[in-house]
C-alpha cells in the first residue's frame, strides 16, 4: 500500500512524504523498504519514485521467492544424501553374514578404513583447497600412539585409541601453526616435509618404535574375530562419514568453502581464515 503525509515546513513550504511498504504475508514474513521525503515534489518526480520503488519491491519479492526455492531444494538433497547413506550401512552390516572367508572381510575393512580416511582428509584439504601429505603422519601416528600404548602401558584398546586421536589432535594444531602461513605448492611441500622428518624420527628410535617394521599387537587384539573388527571399523568410519556431512552443511563448512574460493575475499568479510583453517586440520587429523 502507498501512504502518503503532508505538512508544512517552517519557511512555510508544503512537503510530503511517501513510503511504499509490503505489509507481513501469509507465512509472517515482513519486506521493508526505502521511505522517500522529498520537498515540493513534482507529480513527475512523484511517479517516477513510485515506479522505482515498486520496481525494487518487486526485485525484493522476486529474491525472497528463489531464496526460498534454492534452500527447499538443499534441504530435500541432504535428505536424500543421508537416506542413501544409511540404505548403504545399513547393507554393509550384512557384508558379515554374506563373506564368510577371513581374507574377503578383512579386505572390506581396509575398505572403509580407506573410506574413512578420504572423508577425513577431504574436511581440511577438500573444503579449504590447501593440499595436505601430512595426513600420512596423522595416520602413522595414531597407529603408533595406540598400539606402543597397549603394549608398554597394558591399557586396553578404547582408552589408547582416545590418547591416539589427542595426541594426533594436537601434533595437527602445532603443524597448523607452523604451515598454515604457507599456500599453495609451498603448504604442500612444508607438510610433506613434516611427514618424513617424522619418518625419520620414527627410524632413529627404533630402540622404542620398532621402526618402520612395526611391532605385534597385544593378543587380545589380535584374537578379535575378523567379523568384530569389521563392526569396529564400520562405526568409526560412520562416524566420520556422519561428522564430514555435518561440518560441509554448516556455516563453517560455508567459511571453508569461502576460503578455498577466494581467502583474501573472506578475510575482507571478516572471517578469521587461519583459525577456520587450524579448526579444520585438527578435526581432519583426528578423525585420520
Amino acid at each position: 500500500f502507498l501512504r502518503i503525509n503532508s505538512c508544512r515546513n517552517p519557511d512555510g513550504s508544503r512537503a510530503k512524504s511517501f513510503s511504499l511498504e509490503n505489509r507481513p504475508d501469509a507465512g509472517g514474513c515482513t519486506h521493508l523498504h526505502f521511505v522517500t521525503r522529498r520537498s515540493d515534489i513534482t507529480p513527475i518526480g512523484f511517479s517516477r519514485s513510485i515506479e522505482v520503488q515498486s520496481k525494487m519491491m518487486k526485485e525484493s519479492l522476486t529474491a525472497t521467492v528463489i531464496g526460498e526455492e534454492i534452500y527447499a531444494a538443499l534441504v530435500k538433497r541432504r535428505i536424500k544424501v543421508s537416506l542413501g547413506l544409511l540404505i548403504v550401512m545399513a547393507a554393509a552390516l550384512l557384508i558379515p553374514q554374506i563373506i564368510e572367508n577371513p581374507y574377503y572381510l578383512a579386505l572390506a575393512s581396509e575398505t572403509l578404513i580407506m573410506i574413512g580416511l578420504a572423508v577425513s582428509w577431504s574436511i581440511f584439504s577438500g573444503l579449504t583447497g590447501y593440499i595436505s601429505f601430512g595426513h600420512a603422519l596423522f595416520f602413522g601416528l595414531g597407529a603408533y600412539t595406540t598400539g606402543l600404548s597397549m603394549e608398554k602401558w597394558g591399557i586396553s584398546i578404547e582408552i589408547a585409541l582416545l590418547c591416539g586421536v589427542v595426541l594426533v589432535g594436537l601434533v595437527a594444531f602445532l603443524m597448523g601453526l607452523l604451515t598454515l602461513r604457507l599456500k599453495g605448492h609451498y603448504f604442500a611441500i612444508a607438510t610433506l616435509g613434516v611427514a618424513e622428518f617424522a619418518r625419520a624420527l620414527v627410524e632413529w628410535g627404533s630402540s622404542f618404535t620398532h621402526g618402520v617394521f612395526g611391532f605385534p599387537l597385544p593378543m587380545d587384539v589380535v584374537a578379535r574375530s575378523s567379523h568384530v573388527k569389521f563392526f569396529w571399523i564400520l562405526i568409526v568410519t560412520s562416524g566420520a562419514i556422519a561428522i564430514g556431512l555435518k561440518i560441509l552443511w554448516s556455516s563453517f563448512g560455508m567459511r571453508l568453502v569461502a576460503i578455498r574460493e577466494d581467502e583474501t575475499a573472506t578475510e575482507s568479510l571478516g572471517i578469521n581464515p587461519s583459525r577456520a583453517k587450524i579448526i579444520s586440520l585438527v578435526i581432519s587429523g583426528s578423525l585420520t
